[in-house]
């Protein structure tokens, strides 16, 4: 039994220029097989296999395989399984009454040929789909590099045969993982790793599906037993993160969270970050780029939260009064930002995700949820306005280090600042004097020193910076200098407010 590719191969290389192909160079390499294929032998001689339902007439030795048989051999392997070819007679598996079409005789003989068992493979998306009633194509096949010319094409065949489409709207292809020296993994070789008991039982499932989405899957894969200490190590920063997320929403509720619009400068400058960072997640997911996701996910982690965001609103989260607007404020983003990290990870880090979304009062799964579109929140012109000024930050914590080493500083509150724009930009103008404390993590920012004495001083290209000591007193409860204490071990104006 054959396969006639004559009028598939055109139909079918044109199906194959409307699918998304993951690498781009799978299509030049199906193209090529598709092209050169000859036609496809069905049938095999095996004692095992799916049983061509195909019967021979004793009489004249013509072969009987017509719609009505194979239906109704069909119907019996959906009741007894696909056995009954072997046990069941000939005339016990055609339908009563069946002659032979050449000379009428009611005397058969099965066949012994079975199906090819790559066209067992080739129909499994019509059992999967139909099955689950779901409109074909499949939406994604994945497979490693040698199914171009097994699984992808034997499954392409069959649908344009019978349905007319391709069975898949996007083919991806993956290599091979091998052991750290480039050998292919083996038994016999002892070189194989095992994830349950190498990995997950030592660091958890999450480290190895995050370190599968560390690497480009479309090449071959290196691996040794060590390998995954790194990827642990950044699964820690994340893990980190959300634990100062959930720590400081302690309270805090979705309810409470103030409108986009009335939350501050700050807040919605890093909410504009997250919009973008949402962007680009979603853009890689939906091109399977999942290593970008990895490193634009450690990126947003550890510097523009931890190192930046984190450090700049400490003292508003630990020090304003738990209802005040800047807090609330603050509290608001920091809220949106756990939810989306929560649903942008959660196809990588699926146990920590959801974890995290329950230890955050929610009750439905993470995995419920949608994916969130926060492009109302992307501010072109707010991030122009506060990346000049994060410019000056590089400028501020050369200075502030210099201090440090010299013996003069200790915490940066510690410090007031005078910062010169050596392009005319007044900082001042761009933003208010206390979100540039925030910003610098300082307690006093000034155009001009005030006569405080000088501790060291810096300059880049763009700023000229300088560290001064403040003559007023540290508040003891949020350890600024600010001109509303008159001594030591007073309090300033905003902590009495908030001890009462």
């Amino acid at each position: 039994f054959q396969m006639d590719f004559n009028e598939l191969r055109e139909k079918s290389l044109s199906a194959i220029d409307g699918i998304q192909w993951v690498p781009s160079w799978g299509i030049t390499r199906i193209r090529s097989m598709v092209e050169t294929r000859p036609d496809w032998c069905l049938s095999r001689q095996r004692n095992w296999g799916v049983p061509i339902p195909a019967f021979t007439c004793e009489s004249c030795g013509e072969t009987h395989l017509d719609d009505s048989s194979i239906q109704f051999f069909t119907k019996m392997v959906r009741q007894k399984g696909i056995e009954i070819w072997y046990s069941e007679k000939a005339a016990d598996l055609l339908p009563p009454g069946t002659k032979c079409g050449k000379c009428g005789s009611d005397s058969f003989k099965k066949g012994n040929d079975i199906l090819d068992v790559w066209f067992d493979s080739g129909v499994s998306s019509f059992a999967v789909l139909d099955e689950r009633k779901d409109e074909p194509p499949a939406d994604l096949y994945l497979e490693g590099s040698d199914q171009h010319r097994g699984w992808f094409q034997s499954s392409l065949w069959p649908s344009m045969a019978l349905r007319g489409i391709a069975p898949y709207k996007t083919v991806l292809t993956h290599g091979y993982v091998l052991d750290e020296k480039g050998h292919p993994m083996s038994k016999s070789l002892g070189n194989g790793i095992d994830p349950t008991t190498d990995v997950i039982h030592v660091y958890g499932a999450d480290i190895l599906r995050l370190w599968v989405s560390s690497l480009d899957f479309r090449d071959d894969i290196k691996v040794g037993k060590d390998a995954h200490k790194i990827v642990s190590e950044q699964y820690r920063k994340i893990r980190n993160t959300f634990r100062y997320l959930l720590g400081n929403l302690d309270g805090h509720t979705s309810e409470k969270n103030l409108p986009f619009e009335e939350l501050e400068e700050l807040d919605r400058f890093y909410l504009s970050k997250l919009s973008q960072f949402v962007t680009d997640a979603v853009a890689s997911y939906e091109t399977y780029q999942f290593h970008q996701i990895y490193q634009k996910l450690i990126l947003f982690c550890t510097v523009t939260l931890s190192q930046d965001y984190f450090d700049m609103i400490r003292d508003r989260m630990y020090c304003d009064s738990r209802d005040s607007k800047t807090r609330r404020s603050s509290a608001t983003a920091l809220q949106h930002i756990l939810e989306t990290l929560c649903i942008l990870t959660a196809p990588i880090l699926s146990f920590t995700a959801e974890e995290v979304w329950a230890s955050n009062g929610k009750k439905e799964s993470v995995f419920l949820q949608t994916f969130p579109d926060l492009k109302s929140w992307k501010n072109s012109a707010l991030e122009e306005k506060f990346e000049s000024a994060l410019q000056a930050r590089e400028a501020v914590q050369k200075a502030l280090e210099i201090a440090r080493q010299d013996g003069k500083l200790g915490k940066s509150l510690e410090a007031g600042l005078e910062i010169v724009s050596k392009n005319g930009n007044n900082l001042g103008k761009l933003l208010p004097k206390e979100t540039l404390e925030l910003l610098f993590v300082v307690s006093q920012v000034h155009e001009k020193n005030p006569g405080m004495e000088i501790l060291s001083s810096h300059e880049n290209e763009k700023f000229s910076v300088k560290v001064l000591k403040p003559s007023q007193g540290e508040c003891p409860r949020c350890w600024r200098h600010t001109e509303d204490i008159s001594k030591d071990g007073d309090l300033c104006g905003r902590c009495k407010s908030v001890v009462g």
